[in-house]
């Protein structure tokens, strides 16, 4: 099987603004595919499955390679540039993601010293005892269990 009939094989993985790629135009196929290149792939092969997939999609050739291959690197036209105001939801939800995982981390934190906490104690003796039961009054004092 050649490169090229692999590179027409290959899915189109999900777009950033969530649709398919396949249902976009041809900087958003050709993004798609350039996403998970195989082994010994290049541009001229992404680019001309890019242009089978297009013609399936469309019934018609893409008529502006020479504009779309100044373009495609341009910032205003690549696909996967984000605008302010959708960079703003995604920090305020990093933040509230970040939020809940410190909740959930303290969580498990107080259910392991809690579990540390329960342990026996009286197979042990001189500087392990010690040790021990200084760690035991840490873990008290942290979780205010005194």
């Amino acid at each position: 099987m050649n490169q090229t009939s692999q590179l027409a094989t290959q899915p189109l993985v999900p777009s950033q603004r969530g649709g398919y790629a396949e249902n976009n135009g041809l900087n958003d196929i050709y993004t798609s595919l350039s996403r998970n290149p195989c082994s010994g792939q290049f541009d001229k092969d992404f680019y001309r499955t890019t242009q089978m997939h297009f013609k399936e999609k469309d019934k018609t050739l893409f008529d502006y390679d020479s504009p779309w291959r100044i373009l495609r690197t341009n910032p205003q036209w690549c696909t996967h540039e984000d605008k302010k105001r959708h960079r703003a939801k995604v920090e305020e939800m990093k933040g509230e993601e970040l939020e809940l995982k410190k909740r959930e981390m303290k969580i498990q934190r107080k259910e392991k010293d809690f579990q540390f906490y329960i342990q026996p104690h009286e197979h042990l003796s001189g500087t392990s005892l010690s040790a021990f039961l200084q760690m035991k009054e840490e873990i008290m004092k942290r979780w205010g269990w005194k």
